[in-house]
């Protein structure tokens, strides 16, 4: 019978211990660290899940680990604010776009739900997260698309905006890297996925209220974005895929009223748009109870598709 060796040894023992966090997912403490890493201090500072985010030996033990965070981020801020100082997306970023689709789709998945947290949206930006969702949402898979799309708007976003607020990040990537939020955002709005638009013209109108100067130039000056949001505003949008796994999309019933529901959102964010550019503030404010109810729902959208867990 052969010797086992070191390093086998090791692998088996760090599979192990992640199917069984996975296994009992629901009662995890986020820093419980394995005790078969006891004694290294490097190991041990670190969640166990986290750590095999780079287990490049087993896919699956990949995909399992980053699933099971983005499950724990979903279920309290607490879990995201500990995800995030344990090096989880400082990981991604250094990871990401040299990883499988699959691999992908998670980690821009678990990005997402970070993003949520308005307590963590400014360390995210800080740590430039930017400069792989952007890449990514020309990704060859429509789901790693989208996941990086909502994960850019889930940052733009703020329940409350306060002067403070820091929007540079999103400056700083207008144009850069490939073709930066400005080209990806045209791209979106002119593609022939509902959600694609709906995400897009979300994320615009996000930029818009930050009040931030840049940005708001960027936008209105960009020979690329208003003429998609013209046509958006005046004609019916084409209806939402399931790009993004939404409520919406995995119900079957009632899909005409819902999509036509879909396109008037469209609509009516694509006309937002155009009143915060032009400078049109009485309508935006006379229809803030709409578009903040539209908000809300998106964001709820988000958090349920998620947080949900994926059947592999």
């Amino acid at each position: 019978m052969p010797v086992p060796k070191p390093a086998d040894i090791a692998n088996e023992k760090v599979t192990q211990s992640v199917f069984h966090t996975i296994g009992n997912s629901g009662n995890v403490a986020v820093y419980n660290v394995a005790g078969d890493w006891q004694g290294n201090e490097e190991l041990a500072s670190r969640i166990p899940l986290i750590s095999l985010m780079s287990f490049k030996d087993n896919e699956d033990v990949q995909a399992h680990a980053i699933s099971t965070l983005r499950n724990l981020a979903a279920s309290s801020e607490k879990n995201k604010a500990a995800i995030v100082k344990a090096g989880a997306v400082q990981d991604i970023k250094e990871l990401i776009l040299g990883m499988p689709i699959i691999i992908q789709h998670e980690m821009t998945a678990l990005v997402a739900v970070l993003a949520l947290s308005d307590e963590l949206k400014g360390q995210l930006l800080g740590m430039g997260i930017c400069e792989v969702l952007i890449p990514l949402t020309n990704s060859s898979n429509s789901e790693v698309q989208g996941n990086s799309a909502a994960a850019l708007g889930n940052l733009s976003s703020k329940d409350e905006r306060h002067s403070s607020d820091d929007y540079s990040a999103f400056n700083d990537a207008w144009d850069k890297p490939d073709g930066g939020m400005h080209e990806y955002l045209s791209r979106f709005l002119s593609s022939s996925d509902g959600t694609f638009q709906h995400i897009a013209a979300w994320t615009i109108v996000q930029l818009l209220e930050s009040g931030d100067p840049q940005l708001i130039s960027g936008i209105r000056s960009s020979k690329l974005l208003k003429p998609n949001i013209q046509q958006l505003a005046t004609s019916r949008p084409s209806s939402r895929s399931s790009s993004v796994s939404t409520p919406r999309s995995r119900n079957s019933g009632g899909e005409d009223a819902e999509s036509g529901d879909d396109q008037r959102e469209i609509q009516l964010l694509a006309r937002k748009v155009l009143e915060l550019v032009n400078g049109n503030t009485e309508p935006i404010i006379q229809s803030s109870v709409a578009s903040g109810r539209e908000d809300q729902e998106l964001r709820q959208n988000v958090r349920e598709a998620f947080s949900s867990s994926r059947s592999r």
